[in-house]
Order: structure tokens, then sequence, then C-alpha cells
């Protein structure tokens, strides 16, 4: 047992006792006094040789602000009250084994899925949808082969329903959405049986106008949807509108879809164009070229990839140059990255997260404060995340923020126009936890740090992709554009005032909603990581940047206790985001915000000590936290935030940590067969090895926690401390 933990057990063995909330308190300001000390120490000990003047006087001014605030703020001490008993949850000399070697098994399980380069790379599936576009957009390039019809139908028909109808998932609830591209894809590829059946059900549930956009521009283009659509819905004249409806706020997936779909459905088929139109399509080709990176890739999803491709074939087509290196290279990361298949079957999936999933399994394995011995055999991984980091390509950011320097990372490699600040912002914590200090690695830190700084959002938050210019609106926001309207509102000729006017109320009214889709917002989720991200380098709640993020994630909580994430499913994600942020920037951890959010957290927990996601709650916030079943990401993040909280020991922490060990897999997995995340505010994603890295580094920071204490595991599971008998 250390001095620390002989210190604590004396003075709770010698004087009146505190409360539990005492422990709590004095647990989160010793995390965060600890904090500052190691940041301390890392900026003493680092090498700034290579810094310039103006990033050498930023950190000695961080260096200054640190011992400012370490010799201002006293020692986090227990306080007394009148003699009580005290009662804290914690683990039993059996269970801390059992906590032990569930994070042992899951280390290897984690180490099994590296891959050679030190990376890891988890599988992302969307939906079946992504599927069927992928089909309909190969046959409409001519590149639809026999095999990967044949794989692509075998893999449809196994999931179709036995109504005819296709799911979210793969075994998810019928959604007409998906089950429109499924049929359009199985007719073009002969199943007309199965399409049939999929074009019933879609009758029968009146769901003949929800139909994504892109599937209905391919279907048309081949003759093979059987619900009309005019093909020509957007034209060329109507580039002048965008302005008026602010496209230069949407997000920026949104401008890469809205491009090249302006280009296919002005120029799929052949006509002359006026010399506005023309003008316009200049335009058009431009940016075209300006967002696809020297690979050939447009975006990292599927959907913006293949209609650039298409763009750049329509261009081809009709004498606007040659970009066959654009389409092979789009062609050919699609293939490496977005494919999976087999030998009867092959599907569709997400573009990977690796500077995601890496830096998060880092942290799983390493916890916050590795030794140098822990670190050696990562090194590899940790020398992965210096070499992909963003340093030489204004990416799309950078329309937003033209005087930033790049410094970010991508999630997926290959993509230098597209780094995010959410997955950067846990690179910049991995490597805060690895913490070189030699002159390089200095550099590349302070890059990070200033690229993140630059994308701070008029609102004080942080967006995923670029600086927002629209502010958010605090609370849950739905994912809902008005696209038919908006459609409907561009078709209609100017002479045609009346039915100008009726479309234009249409669309204005179907505006009510938030437009979640079309604006990259910030959100909580990637606003904490990014406050944590520079705390751990220095910066504190009295820096501009800091007070402006904290003052936006209370405003952001709205009316609810607990935050809405814009990647997780159900709030508990939020919550641990946003508590997370208050311990790292030295926030009051008794401030009733985040004790209001924990006992929120604490009321929801099921009777298995897990923790539930319910899909209706990204609109209702009466159904979050009310599934019944637990699953290990929700309960991971739900324990994140109880550890960062400081209910330690609490018996809901206890709880949740145990059924985290329970449901863990014999090779030291965890699995979920559902979706654990959403992407663009619509659909729901599975992350295969989110539960992994997530449970791991739940039971790693609980654990840690747990020993700051040292608190002797041998005693029981139940403390009362008193100084009578």
């Amino acid at each position: 047992m250390n001095f620390l933990a002989a210190v604590i057990i004396a003075l709770l063995q010698t004087a009146p006792l505190a409360r539990a909330d005492d422990v709590s308190a004095w647990l989160t300001r010793t995390q965060q006094r600890r904090r500052m000390e190691s940041t301390l120490r890392y900026w003493n000990q680092a090498d700034l040789s290579k810094l310039d003047a103006r990033d050498r006087a930023w950190v000695n001014d961080r260096k200054a602000n640190l011992r400012h605030a370490l010799d201002s703020a006293p020692k986090p001490q227990l306080t007394f009250s009148a003699a009580e008993k005290i009662k804290l949850a914690f683990p039993s000399y059996d269970e801390w084994n059992r906590l032990t070697l569930a994070r042992q098994r899951s280390k290897t399980a984690l180490d099994s899925m590296r891959s050679a380069d030190g990376s890891w790379e988890g599988a992302t599936f969307l939906s079946p949808y992504l599927t069927a576009e992928y089909v309909l957009f190969l046959k409409v390039m001519g590149r639809l082969d026999d095999v990967t019809q044949a794989k692509a139908t075998h893999y449809l028909l196994r999931i179709q329903k036995a109504d005819g109808s296709f799911g979210s998932w793969d075994t998810g609830p019928s959604d007409p959405t998906i089950t429109h591209a499924g049929m359009v894809a199985l007719r073009m590829m002969g199943s007309v049986s199965a399409a049939n059946r999929a074009q019933a059900w879609i009758t029968e549930h009146h769901g003949e106008g929800k139909t994504l956009f892109t599937i209905r521009l391919l279907g048309a283009m081949l003759g093979t949807d059987s619900f009309p659509f005019d093909a020509k819905i957007l034209d060329l004249d109507y580039l002048r509108s965008f302005p008026k409806l602010g496209i230069r706020s949407w997000a920026s997936w949104i401008r890469s879809l809205a491009v090249p779909l302006l280009i296919v459905s002005g120029l799929h088929e052949s006509r002359h164009l006026t010399p506005i139109q023309h003008h316009a399509l200049k335009q058009l080709q431009g940016w075209l070229e300006r967002i696809t990176d020297p690979m050939g890739q447009l975006y990292i999803s599927e959907t913006t990839n293949i209609m650039g491709i298409l763009a750049y074939r329509e261009l081809m087509l009709h004498g606007y140059g040659n970009y066959d290196r654009q389409i092979e290279g789009g062609l050919a990361f699609i293939r490496k990255r977005l494919i999976e298949e087999d030998d009867e079957e092959l599907r569709v999936k997400n573009p990977p997260s690796i500077n995601w999933d890496t830096p998060n399994s880092l942290l799983g394995i390493l916890g916050d404060s590795p030794s140098p011995d822990q670190i050696a055999p990562y090194r590899k991984s940790v020398q992965f995340l210096y070499q992909t980091q963003v340093l030489d390509t204004p990416g799309v950011w950078a329309e937003r923020s033209p005087n930033v320097r790049p410094g970010g990372w991508s999630t997926v490699p290959e993509n230098k126009f597209n780094p995010d600040t959410d997955g950067s912002a846990q690179v910049l914590v991995a490597l805060r936890a690895v913490g070189n200090t030699d002159a390089q690695s200095v550099v590349q830190h302070l890059r990070a740090i200033r690229w993140l700084e630059g994308l701070q959002s008029v609102d004080g938050g942080w967006a995923t992709f670029e600086k927002s210019l629209v502010p958010k609106k605090p609370g849950i926001m739905r994912a809902a554009f008005p696209l038919d309207e908006a459609m409907g509102l561009l078709k209609t000729p100017r002479w045609r005032l009346w039915k100008l006017l009726h479309q234009g109320l249409k669309f204005a009214f179907g505006l009510r909603h938030d437009m979640l889709l079309l604006m990259d917002y910030s959100f909580v989720d990637m606003t904490a990581h990014v406050v944590e991200a520079l705390t751990g380098f220095g910066e504190t709640r009295e820096d501009p940047a800091i007070r402006r993020a904290m003052d936006f994630i209370r405003q952001d909580l709205g009316d609810h206790p607990v935050w809405f994430s814009r990647y997780g499913i159900d709030f508990f994600a939020g919550a641990n985001a946003a508590i997370r942020g208050f311990l790292a920037a030295g926030e009051d951890m008794n401030d009733p915000v985040v004790t209001n959010a924990l006992d929120w957290i604490e009321a929801h927990q099921n009777a298995d000590g897990g923790f539930g996601q319910n899909f209706k709650s990204l609109s209702d916030f009466s159904q979050a936290g009310t599934s019944p079943i637990s699953i290990p990401s929700a309960t991971a993040h739900a324990l994140l935030a109880l550890v960062s909280g400081g209910r330690v020991f609490a018996p809901s922490a206890k709880r949740a940590a145990e059924y985290l060990v329970r449901s863990q897999q014999a090779d030291g997995r965890w699995i979920e067969n559902e979706p654990n995340s959403w992407a663009g505010g619509i659909y729901t994603v599975q992350y295969t090895e989110l539960p992994q890295y997530l449970s791991t580094l739940a039971l790693t920071r609980y654990q840690e926690a747990l020993s700051d204490a040292q608190l002797d595991p041998k005693v029981g599971t139940t403390f009362y401390y008193s100084t009578a008998n």
C-alpha cells in the first residue's frame, strides 16, 4: 500500500467520517490536480527546440497558468462532518481479480485485432441500402460483372424479410426507405418476384414517397424504379438559387453531395446548355475538382464517392475533360475500404474509423498514465498516429478557416481532405497519455492544437469537419429536411408566381425541423473531446477557447438533465463526454449540471447492472434510457461518466463494472449485434470494435480510480468507517 493510501486510511480511521459525497469530491479534485501536475511535468521535460517564438510563448504561458492554478488551489483533502458512517461499494478480493482478468483478456483480444502497421480497423455497417446503391451504380457505370451481381443478390435475398421488406440494418425493423432501395436493386438484377414483394410492402404501408434521392436517381437512369420520378430534378439554371438557401453554411458532406448531384442530374441527358447553364456547370466542375483528393476520393462516405464518380463520368461524356484518374481512384478506394465479401455474398460497409479505433484502443489498453514498459509494445501504433497526421493538405475545412494550418487526423488515413475534430481530439488525448517529449512530437502536438483551436465554431463548440457558422439549438435535434418540397421549389418556373409561392410555403413549413442532416453543428461530444485534448496540454478554463466551450456545453443541455450526442444512440454517450469535459476543464464536479446528469444515469440502470439504448430517444427524450436490454457500449459510456463524476464507490459503478465482466466473451471480446451509433442524423451504424475498446477503457479507468484510493480489496465489498467500534 503506497503513502497516499496510508494517509487516506489513517484519516478515515482517526477522524469523524466524511460522507460519500465528500469522497467523490476528493477523488475528482485529486484527479484534476494530478492532471495539471502531469501536464506541467510534460512541458518541463519537452524539447522545444523546433518551436517558433510564437509557440514557445504559448508553451510558457501554459506553464505559468498551470503553476498559478496549482499554487492558488489548496491540495484536495477529505473534509469531515460529525461522526457518521460512510458506505463505499468496493470490489471484493475475488471481484478485483475478475476485473483484472477481464482487462487482460480484453487486451489480448485487442492485440489480436491490431493490424501489421500498428493500427486498429473495426468494421462499420450502416444499412443494406449501401449494397443496393453500389450495384445500381456499377450498372450505370457498365461495370457490374456476373460474380458481383450474384453475390449482392444472394446477400439482399438472404436479409429480405418474409413480408418483402428490408430493415434499417440486416435484422432491424422494416423501413420503407431501405425497402425501396432493395426493390430497385433486385429488379435491376433480375429478381423480379422478390422486387414485387418489396413493392407490395411499400404500397401497403404507404411508403412510396419515403425514398432516398440517390436511389431514385439511379433507378430512373436505369429504368428499374416502379415509382414515377423525374431524373432531371435538379437543373443547372437553379445554381443561382443555392446562396438563397444558405448552401455555404451547409455541412461539408451535403456540399460534397449536392455538387455532383447537380452535375449528374444536369448532364445525364445530352442537351444544349445555355450560356448561364454552361457558366454554372464550370463553377460546379471547379468546386468538384477542389474537393477531390489526389487519390480520386471525394469524401469518406460511399454515397458521395459514388456520385462524385458519376459526375466525373458525365463531365467526360460531355467533353469537359479527362477524369480517368479520379474515376479509377474512387473505384479503387471503394473496393479497398468499403467492400466485404466471401465466396457467396458481397455487402458494402461504411468507411472504417481507423484514426478513431486506434487511439481509443490504445487508451483502453494503456490507460491515462502508462509506464514506459507498458507503452513499449505499442510504439508502432503510436508511430502510426504520428505518421498519419495531415500536415500539408488544406482540406474542405479550409474554406471556412483559410488562415489555419493543417494539423488534424482523418478517420481514414488516405482521405487527407476531411480530417475531423472528434477523431483528432481522441488521437491527441492518446498521444498525451503516451507522453512523447522529443522535438518532432512536440511540433506535431502543437500543430494539432492550433488546428483544433482554429476550427472552434461561432457558438463556442466544435462541429465534426469544419467551423460551424450556424449556432446549434440546445437539446435534441432531429434529422429532417423537406427534400421533396425543396426540389418542388427548385423545379417550379419562376413565372408561375402562385405555384412558386405555394411551393415556397411548403418548403418553409418543412424547415420547422432542425436540419441536422444539412448542418455540421457543434455538439457536446466533439466539444468535450476537444476540451479534454486541449486541457491535456495545459489549457485551462481561464483560456478563452475553454471558457467558450464550457459555456456551450452548459447551454447545449437545454431542458434535459443529460446531453444529446451527435453520434451516440440514447443519452449516455453525451453524458460521458460532457462530464469528462467538466473534469478535464477543472470545473466544480458538484455543479448541479453534473450531479443531475449522474443522478439521471443511476436512475436508468437496469436490474442486471447494465444500461441499454432506445432508438426512439433520438427524437423523444421521454424514451431515453428506457431499454431493459443492456448492451456493453451503453454500459461503458455510463460507467465512464460515473467514474469521471467521482462516483467510483457508488453501487451503480460497481454493478456496471460487474455487468461488463459478465458480458465479456471467453475470448475477451464484447459483441453487439445491433447498431450502436448513428450517422449523419439519419442512419444507424454498427461499429463492431466500439464495444471492445469502450468497455476496456471503462474497466481501466474504473480500476485506476479505485487504485487512487488504494482501499484494500481483501476487506470486502462494503466499507463502514467509524471512530467507534
